[in-house]
């Protein structure tokens, strides 16, 4: 069963913030989230066809109270890299966090990143390390348990990795803490993470599917308690927003 979500569509974006975004052609891959009353928009955008694709970050209160960040800008300055992709959002605690890769590279790894972001003016980004990642990376999905910080790094196995050094340096180096098989079909991370209870977390992974060589992205829901270390499905329905936006 497939469910369209189009039709329940939430109008959150202020008026400022749709004016500025209305200056691209293209607009893609949004990630929202609100923390300490603030909110945070990560999403990717392209004035034309053929011109860069930027990461922009979007804070406000209000109309009034608006910053703007342009991720891959500070990502070129900062960090050397020349490609900012998947920015996805999602907060431990009150504190708000990005994450991002430098996306598909030919011939060598791409990169991974975490960025606290809650403060446009202070932003603090650490790289992520795993031996035996694979040589493109997309998406963990990150949480703390303890205290410590773990991230999920693959559905089936379900594998999580725990971050070993937190405070030396610039880099987060991971170490695989877990891994044991599920019952679930074979799943791509989606989203980030977000707490629906004491030990429960929400996330939308996806399932692909191919069609004459192109792929087609299902949302698959999942809950995963972190008590137990272990995810299932919430529905069992596959979610995309449009059978438009599906093609």
């Amino acid at each position: 069963m497939v469910k369209t979500l189009k039709s329940h569509e939430i109008k959150i974006l202020p008026s400022n913030i749709l004016e500025h975004l209305a200056q691209f052609d293209f607009r893609f891959n949004p990630s929202f989230i609100n923390c300490d009353k603030f909110n945070y928009l990560a999403i990717r955008v392209c004035r034309s066809k053929g011109d860069e694709v930027n990461a922009l970050l979007y804070k406000w209160s209000s109309e009034e109270n608006l910053e703007i960040l342009d991720l891959s800008n500070y990502g070129e300055s900062n960090l050397e890299v020349q490609k900012v992709a998947d920015p996805k959002l999602f907060k431990i605690d009150k504190s708000v966090y990005c994450t991002f890769n430098t996306g598909f590279v030919s011939r060598s790894s791409n990169r991974l990143f975490l960025a606290l972001i809650s403060d446009f003016n202070n932003i603090k980004i650490k790289e992520c390390f795993f031996n035996d990642r694979q040589r493109i990376e997309k998406n963990w999905s990150f949480f703390k348990k303890n205290n410590e910080l773990y991230a999920i790094y693959s559905i089936n196995p379900l594998i999580i990795l725990k971050a070993i050094n937190t405070k030396e340096n610039n880099d987060l180096i991971f170490e695989k803490s877990s891994q044991k098989d599920t019952t679930l079909p074979k799943l791509s991370l989606g989203t980030q993470l977000a707490k629906v209870g004491e030990d429960e977390y929400f996330m939308i992974a996806h399932k692909k599917m191919y069609l004459k060589n192109k792929r087609l992205y299902y949302g698959v829901p999942l809950i995963f308690n972190t008590k137990d270390l272990k995810v299932t499905t919430s529905c069992s329905s596959y979610l995309i927003d449009s059978y438009k936006s599906l093609f």
